[in-house]
């Protein structure tokens, strides 16, 4: 149970890592306890930090105006009966959390209570490349950000994650802005609201780039499988994939309490409940999405419902999984894509679909070389992962091409800082066949094959 000095720019690191420097709490108080004035010259590296207690904030790290980096360690199973069951940054603290696994912590599963991994409060904080599994909390499973954080969470694995009230595994709550991006998002489960993402109170965070699946709550009365967005809140939410996930109402995302914001260029498919569900006074602008394959249950089938008769939601220029639009038995009963509820404008539509593409950073050391990986799976139906290197700063374009040459996709065409990347490709619109994939980055050119079967 350390008690962090009045001193500047300390680094406590391991010499042989987490897997061999433990530092065990023994469930009799907080782990690691910073209240002094530290910046990011402070680094606590390399350990396995575990049964931290506390009977309010911070079971295994807990940092009052504190910015340290925490880089490499194992959480695990620490305990706070407030918020922060892993980490707690309370007040104004600027911390960089990279390349950790945060194991079974756990904070408080009543009100008032967040955080199972990480709880940040008046904070800018970055939290990347970092492994989320098995917390639990009341709100924000694995990670709570609240009053006025900003920031960046990206480039996380977030999976089976619990949470008792909302956003299993990110919750952002009271006027709180932080970019979630390029994230793996699955298996997480909360009991009512957002099994994904839980976005409320005046919050507007950018969500962005994600692969978001297999999340769910509860039938009876659940709100947004993968993300729900309530009480004045208007997200950015552009470019997702977002699929196979579980709710009541808003399978993909639900919307209530004067909620807006903006759901662009995402893969909403194949939820259980509505691709996105409406209420209250909500009014999203849901625009050039690929949106169809979703329903599926005794309670809705539809793939955006609408329940305010008092406002129409604009859904223009989307894809609903056919060239003739939506069905809608009474404005489009020729339409063979799936089932619109009412009050939407839906027309025009797309006539074809537009393309689901999530780009991981995966944070390794810099390669000394180029490469192009073979994507795996392979065979796959629908998703692949394309992985490739670049040993410098390039501009990158990935294409794939049909088997007759003909182009079907661009999955990159952006410049990209030297590192590992992968290339999430969601192919539910296409067709059974060889594709080819092809990478161009500065002077290395290189194509692959790879087959989808479905």
């Amino acid at each position: 149970n350390l008690i962090w000095p009045n001193t500047a720019s300390l680094c406590l690191m391991s010499e042989f890592g987490r897997d061999t420097t433990i530092i065990d709490g023994g469930k009799t108080g907080k782990v690691i306890y910073i209240n002094t004035l530290t910046d990011t010259s402070t680094v606590i590296m390399g350990f396995t930090i575990r049964n931290g207690y506390s009977t309010d904030h911070g079971g295994g790290i807990c940092c009052n105006y504190a910015s340290p980096i925490i880089m490499n360690n194992l959480i695990d199973s620490n305990i706070a009966t407030g918020y922060g069951g892993g980490i707690c940054f309370y007040w104004s603290s600027g911390p960089k959390i990279i390349g950790n696994i945060f194991k079974s912590n756990k904070a408080s599963t009543v009100n008032p209570g967040g955080g199972g991994a990480i709880f940040c409060r008046y904070s800018n904080i970055v939290i990347d490349n970092n492994i989320f599994l098995y917390n639990l909390s009341l709100a924000g499973g694995a990670i709570y950000c609240r009053d006025n954080c900003s920031g960046s969470i990206i480039n996380n694995e977030i999976t089976n994650n619990t949470s008792t009230s909302n956003g299993a595994a990110i919750t952002v709550n009271f006027t709180s802005s932080p970019v979630i991006m390029n994230n793996i998002i699955e298996q997480n489960h909360s009991l009512i609201y957002g099994g994904g993402i839980s976005c409320y109170r005046y919050s507007n965070p950018e969500i962005r780039g994600n692969v978001i699946r297999y999340n769910k709550t509860n039938l009876t009365n659940g709100y947004g499988g993968a993300i729900d967005v309530a009480l004045n809140s208007a997200p950015h939410i552009v470019k997702n994939i977002i699929e196979y996930n579980t709710s009541m109402l808003g399978g993909g995302i639900s919307f209530d309490l004067n909620s807006f914001g903006v759901v662009d260029s995402n893969h909403i498919c194949n939820n259980i409940g509505d691709g996105i569900y409406t209420m209250s006074a909500s009014q999203p602008t849901i625009n050039y999405n690929n949106i169809f394959g979703n329903g599926n249950t005794n309670f809705s089938h539809y793939e955006v419902f609408n329940a305010d008769a008092t406002i129409t939601i604009n859904a223009e220029y989307n894809w609903w999984g056919s060239p003739t639009g939506p069905y809608h038995p009474v404005t489009n009963p020729a339409g063979q894509g799936d089932t619109l509820g009412d009050y939407i404008d839906y027309n025009p539509w797309l006539p074809d679909s537009v393309l689901a593409v999530s780009i991981k950073n995966l944070g390794k050391s810099v390669p000394t070389s180029f490469n192009l990986y073979q994507n795996y799976p392979n065979p796959f139906n629908p998703v692949t992962n394309i992985k490739f290197d670049l040993h410098k700063t390039a501009h990158v374009v990935l294409i794939i091409y049909d088997i007759l040459g003909r182009e079907v996709a661009t999955l990159v065409n952006e410049k990209l800082n030297a590192g590992s990347y992968k290339v999430s490709w969601n192919a539910s619109a296409y067709s059974s066949c060889v594709y080819f994939y092809r990478i161009n980055a500065g002077e290395f050119t290189e194509t692959k094959k790879m087959i989808l079967i479905k």
